[in-house]
C-alpha cells in the first residue's frame, strides 16, 4: 500500500509539474489567436475610398493600422475619432464593414491590430498593445490636423472582449472621453481563474489586464470619461456576471446595456444598435463637455 501511495504522489507531483510547464510555456497562444491578411483583405481595403494604411515602428518592429476618414468629405477634421480594438481572434479589416455603417458622418475610425496580428510584427501583450496604440494616435493626430489636446477632447475607443481591456487601457492613457467596451472581463486574473483553477498564479507574468483596476482610475479623474459596458446574457466565454460586476461596483461611472440572448462570439451584431446608440452618446457627452469648458 505504501508504494502504491508513493506511485500516485509521484504521478499528481508529475503530472502538476508538466501542467504547470505547459501553461508557462503556451500561455501566450491560450490567450492570444493571430491571423494574418491576404492579398484579397488588402486589396479589398485599397477599394475602400476612405481608408488609408499607417505605418510606424515600435519596439516590436513595423506595425500597421487601418484610418477610415469621415463620410462627410467637407468636413476639415473629425467630430470625433474611434479607436478600434478587436477581440483576440480578430484582425482589424474584420471590423472594416461594420463600422462603416456607423450612422454619423462625421466620425473618423483608426482600426487597430495587436502586434504580431495582420501586418504587424512583434508579440501581442498588455505593453505592447498599449504602446502600438499611443503611436499610432500620434500619427492619427498628425493626419487629421489636431495637437495633442484637441485630438484628445474628440478621442474614444471601443472594444470587444479582449480588445475591451486595451480600449479601457488607451482611454487611461489618452484622456479619451468615450469608451465603450463589449464582453469585457473584470481581470485577467480572473479569467486565468475560471480556466485554470488554482494554477492561475502562473499566467500573471505578463498578460495583467485588471478592468476593475483601470476603471477605479478613471472614476477618479475630475472629468471622468463616458464609459459603457455592453454585454451578451448568455455569454459562455466571459460570463455576464463580470460586466454586472462592473455596473455594481461603479454604478456612477459605467452605463450598462445587457442584450437579451446576446452570446460572445456573435454581440456586435446582436447589439449593433444598442453599440452604436451609446457611441453616439458617448461623442454627444464628450462634445457637451468640450462647450462647457
Amino acid at each position: 500500500m505504501k508504494r502504491v501511495a508513493v506511485m500516485l504522489v509521484t504521478i499528481i507531483l508529475g503530472f502538476t509539474v508538466v501542467f504547470s510547464g505547459c501553461l508557462l510555456l503556451l500561455q501566450d497562444q491560450m490567450i492570444y489567436f493571430p491571423r494574418q491578411y491576404s492579398r484579397a483583405d488588402i486589396y479589398r481595403a485599397e477599394q475602400h475610398d476612405r481608408t488609408s494604411l499607417l505605418e510606424y515602428e515600435t519596439s516590436e518592429g513595423s506595425q500597421t493600422v487601418f484610418l477610415v476618414r469621415p463620410r462627410d468629405e467637407d468636413l476639415e477634421r473629425p467630430e470625433f475619432v474611434w479607436f478600434i480594438f478587436g477581440g483576440n481572434a480578430t484582425v482589424a479589416l474584420d471590423l472594416l464593414d461594420y463600422f462603416d455603417g456607423f450612422p454619423e458622418d462625421g466620425h473618423a475610425f483608426v482600426l487597430m491590430d495587436f502586434p504580431g496580428y495582420g501586418q504587424s510584427e512583434g508579440t501581442p501583450a498588455g505593453a505592447t498593445i498599449l504602446d502600438s496604440a499611443l503611436r499610432a494616435r500620434e500619427l492619427a493626430a498628425e493626419e487629421f490636423g489636431f495637437d495633442a489636446e484637441e485630438l484628445s477632447a474628440r478621442l474614444g475607443a471601443v472594444g470587444h472582449s479582449l480588445g475591451g481591456a486595451a480600449a479601457l487601457e488607451f482611454a487611461r492613457e489618452t484622456d479619451a472621453r468615450a469608451v465603450v467596451t463589449i464582453s469585457p472581463f473584470t481581470s485577467m486574473n480572473d479569467m486565468a481563474w475560471r480556466q485554470a483553477g488554482p494554477f492561475a498564479v502562473l499566467l500573471k507574468r505578463k498578460h495583467r489586464f485588471d478592468n476593475v483596476a483601470v476603471l477605479e482610475m478613471l472614476k477618479e479623474r475630475e472629468r471622468p470619461p463616458f464609459v459603457a459596458v455592453v454585454h451578451g446574457e448568455h455569454d459562455p466565454i466571459v460570463p455576464v456576471s463580470m460586466g454586472r460586476r462592473l455596473r455594481d461596483q461603479f454604478p456612477d461611472l459605467v452605463r450598462y446595456e445587457e442584450i437579451e440572448r446576446g452570446d460572445h462570439n456573435w454581440i456586435l451584431d446582436s447589439g449593433r444598435s444598442e453599440i452604436f446608440a451609446l457611441m453616439r452618446e458617448g461623442a454627444a457627452q464628450a462634445a457637451e463637455a468640450g462647450r462647457d469648458g
